[in-house]
């Protein structure tokens, strides 16, 4: 999987699909991916919105992607679903599943796993776009889930401070995968943001 490539497919099927120019929003490796989008066609993205992302995998998040691609090579595929869980999850979260569900859990996790997830963490552990950030003049919303544990909140301030007028906003105790609380304060913030961005000319 390449970055570039990616990127570049992302935006010939919106093109194709008619949108000529678009928000991008990106959540975890997907905001690399919205960055460099960004960075290579300017011209088409009117804002960003950046969630639980990173410019290049923090130490926390390269160990994980080791220990997932470690995994995967050995089969080990319900010990990866064990460990996605206990890395995207909060342990708020987490405390709420009665010890007789969490077989259950792992098993739902498992079975939600794409075909690519290796592929995914592979381009994690190689992706690097801080020499992007400096060049965006996209409008850009960067949250960041402050009790994330597989992308480490400070990335995604890092992400805020490399790109020029970027707003941060923080979501207080929220993991990885937001929960449903956490995801209608996201939505409400990134609602809010897009309100301030000029109208779409015809």
């Amino acid at each position: 999987m390449d970055l570039d490539e990616l990127a570049d497919q992302l935006v010939a099927s919106a093109v194709a699909a008619g949108q000529e120019s678009f928000v991008v929003l990106g959540e975890s490796l997907g905001s690399a991916v919205a960055v460099r989008i960004a960075s290579r066609h300017p011209e088409r993205v009117r804002a960003l919105v950046l969630t639980a992302g990173f410019p290049v995998a923090d130490p926390v998040l390269a160990l994980a992607a080791q220990l997932i691609k470690t995994l995967a090579g050995a089969g080990q595929w319900r010990d990866m679903a064990r460990l996605a869980c206990l890395s995207c999850l909060s342990p708020t979260d987490l405390a709420d599943i009665a010890p007789a569900d969490l077989d259950a859990l792992v098993t739902q996790t498992l079975a939600g796993m794409p075909p690519g997830t290796v592929d995914h963490f592979d381009l994690v552990s190689r992706v690097d776009v801080r020499a992007d950030l400096g060049h965006l003049s996209a409008p850009t919303l960067v949250v960041a889930p402050t009790g994330d544990r597989l992308v480490l909140p400070q990335s995604s301030y890092r992400l805020a401070a490399g790109i020029t007028g970027a707003k941060l906003i923080e979501l207080p105790g929220a993991a990885h995968i937001l929960n449903e609380a956490d995801r209608t304060t996201w939505l409400r913030h990134v609602r809010e943001f897009l309100g301030t961005l000029p109208a779409k000319s015809a």
